[in-house]
């Protein structure tokens, strides 16, 4: 059941990642003429796109079940956990935050937290209706 439960994080962690990438980063990467983009070489693409693919592939091939809407949870882990190790590396090791929407010192950005659990639990919303909609009919 361990296997399944990270397999439904994957698969919802894909589709966010991927629609990051291809909506927000790849046209923001194409109109900046000024540099090359690391995110406009051949493996980045190839990884963003083969990703996608071979997960989504997988849970339609597999019997990975995601009829348990109650997994729906383990999907804001992982951003709680990143938003955790970032709070934690900050004031230990006064590392700059990665994103500026992370860092505490503004109220406001508790509301990108909010956007970003409910973007995962959008993601994996997905997943589960694919998986059950249009997989099983």
């Amino acid at each position: 059941i361990v296997t399944w439960i990270v397999f439904e994080l994957e698969a919802s962690c894909v589709l966010l990642v991927d629609l990051v990438v291809w909506c927000l980063l790849f046209p923001m990467a194409m109109k900046d003429e000024t540099q090359k983009h690391a995110l406009l070489t051949f493996p980045a693409l190839a990884m963003h796109t083969s990703n996608f693919l071979l997960i989504y592939a997988e849970l339609i091939i597999s019997d990975v079940p995601l009829a348990n809407y109650h997994h729906a949870i383990f999907c804001l882990i992982l951003p709680f956990l990143y938003a955790m190790f970032e709070w934690i590396i900050h004031s230990c090791c006064a590392v700059a935050f990665s994103y500026p929407f992370v860092s505490p010192s503004n109220v406001w950005n508790a509301l990108y937290y909010i956007g970003i659990f409910a973007l995962h639990l959008l993601c994996w919303s997905i997943a589960y209706i694919f998986k059950n909609k249009c997989v099983y009919g």
